[in-house]
């Protein structure tokens, strides 16, 4: 199809719509091609929210998204577009899977082929369906006309069904509980084009920017004062002096992306790319190569590989008093984490900072009731015997190295006991808490004396 070919307009020539087709298509598809000339990465999602009722009935249901498609669709539900309707996947997930793919699509438009729907079936894969709107004259904002609109035919398909003949974003991931119950994978990243489309890119910058902000407080007291608020270093401080200049380098960087969040993914890798790079000049073990590659269709796997080989580097390299052990939710209501120091059990305290929608009272009563700990290992056991594990005490404020954080109780794990140890030994750490903690976040902190 010659889309990227102007209409040569004439005196008398005869109008039909293929004119005005054309003349549609030629100004769409100049668009796509200078920005995909200028960025691959100029699609994905901007903003998405899913109906997580309806999934515990295996249906999924989009409320709401904004998004760009591969081929320069746009998409805004429900602003715009209707939402695509919803779906039963239980019959698409089979039972020996762990995980479903979620995938929001259009048909692409084909040469030969109708483009919008003409009663032919709803197998019919028809970019678009007619939609009659009123719409009054610009000018006079009067004289009110119905004019038929194409409304995109957003559609959800799952796992392993055809996408052929589709532009495809993936939106979600569903998987399997031990319990098996079927929920969204909270640490799916999609495709985006800003930081505001994932909670797991949100945390990521949140806890570099407060690493970072951490680190530059500890290699800021070593400074000396030579007068007239300069700073004075000594030829052995040559090396606080450059990482000093690294992290703050850095820190207003990921202080920007953490407030604003209207910012691409890539620009986020760049920029923890290149801190990663820097840091490794300090340590032998490691080289820039080896750092993960920005994979726009694979962002979890390049975010999370990114994340945690950056959080080592910055330990390694600055070590400070309170160390953050990333938790993730491997099934519902379990959270576990991995203690890479194997000094921290015996030399620090553990912290466990909490966030819950419901009265603060209420969350300080319940947490230490209600929630359990243990190792990876003996978790399970530990909640099939109705065990209590390791305890937690409530604590007014945080310990000082900890950044305190609005509506977050902190509890102090007593380092006490079976289950303690079996924590220390295998380095481990596993948190279960109940459903009945809505909207849960939690964060785990070591303090070292």
């Amino acid at each position: 199809m010659t889309s990227l070919q102007k209409i040569l307009w004439s005196e008398g020539l005869f109008l039909t719509p293929h004119h005005f087709q054309q003349w549609d298509r030629y100004h769409e598809d100049l668009l796509n091609f200078r920005f995909r000339s200028m960025n691959a990465f100029l699609w994905g999602a901007e903003e998405l929210k899913f109906n997580e009722e309806a999934l515990e009935n295996g249906a999924f249901e989009v409320l709401r998204c904004r998004a760009i498609l591969p081929d320069g669709s746009t998409v805004d539900v429900p602003g715009v577009d209707a939402p695509p309707p919803a779906r039963n996947f239980t019959e698409f997930f089979a039972p020996s899977s762990e995980r479903m793919d979620v995938f929001l699509t259009i048909p692409v438009m084909r040469v030969g082929t109708a483009s919008v729907t003409a009663g032919k079936g709803s197998d019919f894969l028809a970019r678009y369906v007619p939609h009659t709107s009123t719409v009054p004259d610009e000018n006079t904002g009067e004289n009110p006309q119905q004019v038929t609109l194409a409304a995109k035919n957003l559609r959800l398909l799952f796992g392993e069904e055809p996408l052929d003949n589709h532009s495809v974003l993936k939106i979600a991931e569903v998987r399997r509980t031990t319990e098996g119950n079927l929920v969204l994978d909270e640490n799916y990243i999609p495709p985006a084009l800003s930081l505001s489309a994932s909670r797991p890119l949100i945390d990521i910058v949140r806890r570099l920017f407060e690493i970072l902000a951490a680190k530059s407080s500890t290699l800021s007291e070593q400074r000396r004062q030579k007068g007239l608020g300069v700073a004075d270093f000594t030829t052995s401080d040559v090396a606080n002096f450059w990482l000093l200049h690294t992290v703050n380098s850095y820190l207003p960087v990921t202080m920007h992306f953490h407030h604003v969040q209207r910012i691409h993914p890539e620009q986020v890798y760049l920029a923890m790319a290149r801190l990663a790079g820097e840091l490794m000049t300090f340590v032998t073990e490691g080289h820039p190569s080896e750092l993960p590659k920005y994979i726009h269709t694979d962002l979890t796997r390049t975010f999370t590989e990114l994340d945690r080989r950056l959080r080592v580097l910055l330990e390694t390299v600055i070590p400070t008093r309170c160390v953050p052990i990333p938790l993730e939710r491997t099934k519902e209501s379990h959270y576990a984490g991995r203690i890479l120091d194997e000094r921290l059990p015996a030399t620090a305290e553990f912290f466990l900072a909490v966030y819950a929608k419901m009265p603060e009272a209420q969350l300080i009563e319940r947490v230490p009731r209600k929630s359990k700990i243990a190792s990876m290992d003996t978790i399970n056991y530990l909640l099939g015997q109705g065990l209590p594990g390791v305890l937690l005490r409530p604590v007014p404020v945080p310990p000082g190295p900890i950044p305190a954080r609005m509506g977050f109780k902190y509890f102090r794990l007593e380092k006490l006991g079976t289950y303690w140890d079996t924590i220390a030994a295998s380095r481990t750490i596993c948190i279960y808490f109940p459903a009945e903690f809505p909207e849960l976040r939690l964060e785990l902190y070591a303090v070292k004396d």
